[in-house]
């Protein structure tokens, strides 16, 4: 079930300043404690009895472009060892369904969204940081060689050589 957030314009911009790479690391390190919650909320709800199912229980990361942009997509269940947890869930023709999953996800959707959006906060506030601080050490090697920038021509700047290096290395 795909979750789209609104509202990170700031985060978005700070990340096109970074290499694809290392934004595309950001966002996987800030969604993995929220797929942690599911695991854990899963690991209550998994029927009982039925072997090791709650000890197969992963997310897994992956970059798609299927909704026309890069999108992060977290697959959260069991492995393919625990096959059997999605007869657990949906049913088959001889045993309803348990909605462990479903059920899962349900209880904890609101913690998983706070718990991704602390993340954002947190790398927001770090690249902001970041930011300053570059922007403080490249402000005073300017005035050391008697010239003077500001803080929007340092982001300018940095800009331009973010976009020379990605039409650089394709």
């Amino acid at each position: 079930m795909p979750v789209e957030l609104k509202g990170f314009e700031d985060v978005s911009r700070m990340l096109t300043e970074v290499t694809p790479k290392a934004a595309k690391a950001y966002l996987v390190k800030c969604a993995k404690p929220a797929a942690q919650v599911v695991i854990d909320a899963m690991a209550n709800t998994v029927p009982v009895g039925i072997g090791i199912l709650e000890e197969q229980l992963v997310a897994k990361t992956r970059w798609s472009s299927d909704f026309g942009g890069e999108t992060l997509e977290i697959e959260i269940g069991p492995t393919k060892h625990a096959f059997w947890g999605m007869f657990q869930e949906f049913g088959t023709s001889k045993m309803p369904g348990k909605h462990w999953m479903s059920r899962a996800w349900s209880g904890c959707k609101d913690e998983v969204l706070n718990v991704f959006v602390d993340n954002i906060r947190e790398l927001t506030n770090r690249l902001i940081k970041r930011d300053m601080s570059e922007a403080t050490l490249e402000n005073d090697e300017m005035d050391r060689a008697s010239g003077h920038t500001t803080p929007q021509k340092f982001a300018r700047d940095r800009r331009a050589a973010y976009r020379e290096n990605k039409k650089r290395n394709g």
